[in-house]
């Protein structure tokens, strides 16, 4: 923010340095008798000097002077001789207008910008220049442009500087304060066009002004305090038709008018990191409301003041005075002190906001002269009701409105592949920046379209080729579209051979070669969707999932797999299904465990196999059952029930060992055969055995030891080739039978036979130990 010098302090400015061009003009005071035949001058003379044109006189001119735009004057020169046109143009002029009566001049510094050359008799040449202020050089500047972080003030000048306007040059008058701009695009438009509009979209106004050192300024303002008053006192009397008296400058003629204009204002923006909230400022009430989206302003503070800003400038116009005086003095941008006018509406301060010159000498050929005069374009600085008029802005100036796509290229800070915020957004270098910086400096973070899917997230790499497009048109609000791909990025894919083929892939960061994607194949008959990640790959699924599969299904995983199902889980498979495992295999059932076999089921097992059951043990088995094994243990701690409605055979290479710590119950409805080397049984209670006919038959010996026992048959026959031995301390036989034998040996108690008849047949020894009777 700058503080406006003071009027006095300016003015003292003007006063050192103006004996110097009025030293310069006062040779030029007559014309040079080459020119005595054009006529008598008028009271208000016409200056130029130009280096390249040389000795001159001002024949004619007609001027255009406003705030908030270049100033254009067409002037006619007579001078003695040939004038190189080429150096004429772009040179530097100064236009004096001189008024010997008041004693007063005005310079005005400008530039050559347009000049031809209109032959005459004799030695004699006059040129039509055409001159403007010396920034109009600017209008032939333009291209494309990108600002970061910076205010308005700023960003203009540094636009001057790049031209050749010294910031000593720019005289900013401001009181107000005005955000920085994030991201400020000059786009396809002259260097003047984007600084006009920068500064009215602030409300600044801008006017030239020259100094008494015949210096150019450009003077940036933006309230009633920003401007001087004109030179050599601010009062200017009124005077009307019949003209000032003589010697006197004065106002000839007044008008007052006014117009409707816009009454309410309302600005807003949307703010990124506050979605929810709109950045909103209102002004003024009434029902002639103006609404402006985007305003291009971060919080509602700034807001309220654009919208106070904006409402002075659709304001501008609504009263406005127009009038015709002879004073050179006035100039945009300056203000006047209006007297005489019998009336006090229009006797007040009124800022220049416009005027128009008009000036000629009587030529030789019979043109009349026109004397020195100017039409004015003013604004009160007070109300009809006696207020404050608002300051004077300048109009609104409308943005360029990008209607196509840009193309650039994603930046970042050297080294880095992925460059985003919290947000996602990314910043880039579009491709008419011609400033060289290609790193995360290049541009203000933008954002990147999204699908439009409850949570979508593509984050563009540095590097790649995107398209643009613009938020509400302004270019100073891109956005992502997409990918381009081109010669040095090109597609995942060989084309046009894998024209078919549709993908959706990401590199892996660092990178390394390695991707992750889904890629889809539909050339006819070679169909396909693939999904491939480097490293791990989750799936979640709500609810149901079902997954079919017409041809074969092949699933190779390198390391472990784990499944794990909360609920059923239920397999069918047509045909052959195979499991092989390389190392252990553990199943673990918690509840029951049921396996139905259709056809033959073959448990091969090369080392030891056990079945531990903490509860019951049932096998049912339709057919016949073989185990064959080097060494089986069934350990069962409850009941253990096997039912073979066919054939078993149990065949071990080595022992078979059955301990069971209960009761065991064996029920054969057919014949049952032990064939071994030897047979043991060994039961520590007692044992019971039934059955129809009973036939043991040993090559050897048999034994048969007891503390007391019973044999109780329809009929018993011990039949021995050898010798049959019974020792016990008493035998008693109850039957009707008989006993043969070779020998008969009783010893060691008695031998009773009770009840019947028994036979002996063969020899009788008895042991004097015992007794036989009856």
């Amino acid at each position: 923010m700058s503080t406006p010098a003071t009027a006095t302090s300016r003015g003292q400015e003007r006063s050192r340095g103006g004996s110097e061009h009025a030293q310069i003009f006062a040779e030029r005071r007559r014309p040079p008798p080459w020119l005595t035949d054009l006529g008598a001058m008028s009271d208000v003379d016409v200056r130029l000097a130009c280096g390249p044109l040389g000795e001159c006189v001002v024949l004619e001119l007609a001027g255009r002077e406003a705030m908030d735009a270049l100033s254009s004057w067409e002037v006619r020169v007579a001078v003695p001789g040939e004038v190189d046109l080429a150096a004429l143009l772009r040179a530097p002029a100064t236009l004096a207008l001189v008024d010997p009566a008041e004693g007063s001049e005005r310079l005005v510094r400008l530039l050559v910008v347009e000049a031809s050359c209109a032959l005459r008799r004799g030695r004699e040449r006059i040129y039509a220049l055409r001159l403007s202020d010396p920034p109009w050089l600017l209008t032939l500047r333009g291209g494309y442009r990108v600002f970061l972080e910076k205010t308005t003030e700023q960003i203009v000048a540094e636009v001057l500087a790049g031209a050749g306007i010294p910031a000593a040059a720019i005289a900013p008058r401001l009181a107000g304060a005005y955000p920085v701009r994030p991201q400020c695009v000059q786009y396809a438009e002259a260097e003047w066009a984007f600084i006009e509009r920068l500064l009215a979209d602030e409300g600044i106004s801008y006017w030239f002004d020259t100094t008494a050192e015949g210096e150019h300024r450009i003077v940036l303002g933006d309230g009633r305090g920003s401007h001087d008053g004109i030179e050599g006192g601010a009062a200017l009397p009124y005077a009307g038709a019949r003209g000032a008296k003589l010697g006197a400058r004065a106002l000839s003629s007044l008008e007052w008018e006014e117009q409707a204009v816009a009454d309410r204002v309302t600005v807003r923006d949307f703010d990124v990191q506050h979605p929810d909230v709109y950045v909103d400022g209102h002004a003024g009430e009434g029902e002639l409301a103006w609404l402006e989206v985007p305003a291009g302003v971060p919080t509602a503070e700034a807001a309220k003041a654009r919208a106070r800003r904006r409402l002075e400038q659709l304001q501008r116009d609504k009263v406005a005075v127009t009038g015709e005086s002879d004073c050179i003095r006035l100039g945009p941008g300056r203000l006047v002190e209006i007297t005489g006018a019998g009336a006090d509406l229009f006797e007040q301060r009124m800022l220049v906001a416009e005027l128009s010159h008009r000036y000629a000498r009587p030529s030789r050929d019979g043109g009349a002269a026109t004397p020195y005069g100017n039409r004015i374009a003013l604004r009160p600085t007070k109300a009809a009701d006696g207020g404050d008029h608002p300051p004077f802005r300048p109009a609104i100036r409308p943005a360029p409105a990008v209607e196509h796509i840009d193309g650039a290229v994603i930046t970042g800070p050297p080294g880095e592949e992925i460059h985003v915020d919290d947000l996602g957004r990314i910043k880039l270098r579009f491709l008419w920046d011609r400033s060289g910086i290609a790193d995360d400096r290049a541009s203000h973070w933008i954002r990147c379209l999204q699908h439009p899917l409850g949570a979508s997230m593509f984050l563009p790499r540095v590097g790649w080729e995107v398209h643009v497009g613009y938020l509400d048109g302004s270019p100073d609000r891109p956005f992502v579209l997409g990918r381009a791909y081109n010669a040095t990025a090109v597609a995942p894919f060989p084309l046009p051979a894998a024209s078919a083929t549709t993908a959706l892939q990401s590199w892996t960061t660092p990178r390394s070669g390695e991707t992750q994607g889904i890629t889809m194949v539909d050339d006819a008959g070679a169909e396909a969707l693939s999904i491939h990640a480097s490293r791990d790959l989750s799936v979640k699924v709500g609810g149901p999932e079902a997954t079919r599969i017409d041809g074969d299904d092949a699933q190779v995983v390198g390391l472990s797999l784990t499944s794990n199902v909360l609920g059923s889980h239920a397999a069918r498979v047509g045909a052959t299904q195979r499991v092989d495992v390389g190392q252990e295999m553990l199943l673990s059932v918690e509840g029951a465990s049921s396996e139905l076999v259709g056809g033959a089921e073959l448990v091969d097992v090369t080392g030891n196999r056990a079945v531990l059951a903490s509860g019951s043990c049932v096998e049912v088995v339709g057919g016949g059952y073989a185990l064959l094994c080097n060494q089986s243990n069934v350990n069962v701690s409850g009941g253990c029930a096997r039912v073979v409605l066919g054939t078993t055979s149990i065949a071990s290479g080595l022992g078979v060992t059955e301990s069971v710590a209960g009761a065991r119950t064996y029920a054969c409805r057919g014949s049952r055969t032990i064939r071994c080397s030897s047979y043991a049984e060994s039961i520590n209670g007692g044992k019971r055995s039934q059955a129809g006919a009973v036939h043991e038959r040993a090559a050897g010996n048999v034994g048969l030891k007891a503390s007391m026992g019973t044999i109780t048959a329809g009929k018993v026959s011990i039949g021995a080739g050898g010798k049959v031995s019974i020792s016990a301390p008493v035998v008693t036989i109850q039957a009707s039978g008989s006993i043969a034998a070779g020998t008969m040996t009783l010893g060691g108690g008695k031998l009773k036979t009770t009840g019947g008849v028994t036979h002996v047949d063969g020899g009788t020894t008895r042991r004097a130990s015992g007794k036989a009777g009856k």
